[in-house]
């Protein structure tokens, strides 16, 4: 009697831990960034956060973003990408040499 009991207990702890799992993983679901550039190291941005140096390969989660990809002596590159859920975004920064501009982000 004890071993049904103990039997149906596991049964029912493996399903919900099946379901908590594949619940999971849906709310989890990121696309990978990829940046490069073609002037070496650049620093990178999402809006006026610094999220490092190229090259980068980050898991975010899906939206739309402004990425800006800095390097002293060289024109800043401003895009707008689209992150989604399970697929790769590759930004291939083509830098240009230029005196340098500024920037005002609201």
């Amino acid at each position: 009697m004890l071993e049904i009991r103990f039997g149906k207990l596991i049964r029912l702890l493996s399903i919900a831990l099946l379901f908590m799992v594949g619940h999971a993983h849906a709310a989890e679901a990121k696309g990978m960034l990829r940046v490069d550039t073609d002037q070496g190291t650049a620093t990178v941005y999402l809006g006026t956060e610094e999220i490092g140096n190229t090259p980068i390969n980050r898991y975010m989660e899906p939206g739309s973003y402004t990425i800006r990809v800095l390097k002293d002596g060289f024109e800043p590159f401003v895009r707008k990408i689209q992150i989604r859920a399970d697929q790769s975004t590759d930004v291939s920064a083509r830098l240009f040499e230029g005196e340098g501009s500024v920037e005002f982000v609201v």
